[in-house]
């Protein structure tokens, strides 16, 4: 559930942090498997396991990153030609011109006005877990 749909107060703490709450236990499960994928194990030596979890830490923040990155680029208006064009697409076919299609201008004023403000804690998350995996890589190079 989204903090924008819970019925809590505007400034309630747990609406605020209800995004980190979610996204950084599964950024962990999933750092874990590919962790683990890679060769992580408690009984490994430092060489090992700092390598494995810098793989899984690096390929679930570019992961998050990508993802955060999209979200923030759609909520700038980027993707409104490509919508626009897909909404219309028959309206603009030349068997079927319809005299009523939206002018774009309109479209994307209307878009504008439903578009809800910036999010960025996954694209900030993503780029938190490729910090944590630069330090494991550190650590693994300074292993050797």
């Amino acid at each position: 559930m989204s903090p924008d749909n819970m019925n809590l107060p505007e400034e309630s703490p747990l609406k605020k942090w209800t995004p980190y709450l979610i996204l950084i236990p599964s950024g962990l499960a999933l750092t874990a498997l590919v962790s683990w994928m890679r060769g992580f194990s408690f009984q490994g030596d430092i060489i090992q396991n700092s390598f494995a979890l810098s793989d899984g830490f690096f390929v679930t923040g570019v992961m998050f990153a990508g993802v955060g990155s999209l979200v923030w680029v759609s909520t700038t208006g980027f993707f409104d030609l490509l919508s626009y064009g897909f909404a219309n697409l028959a309206a603009f076919t030349v068997f079927r011109r319809e005299k009523n299609a939206i002018p774009f201008y309109e479209y994307k004023e209307e878009k504008r006005a439903k578009r809800k403000k910036a999010r960025f804690e996954i694209l900030l998350i993503g780029i938190g877990f490729i910090l944590v995996a630069g330090v494991f890589l550190t650590l693994y190079f300074k292993s050797l």
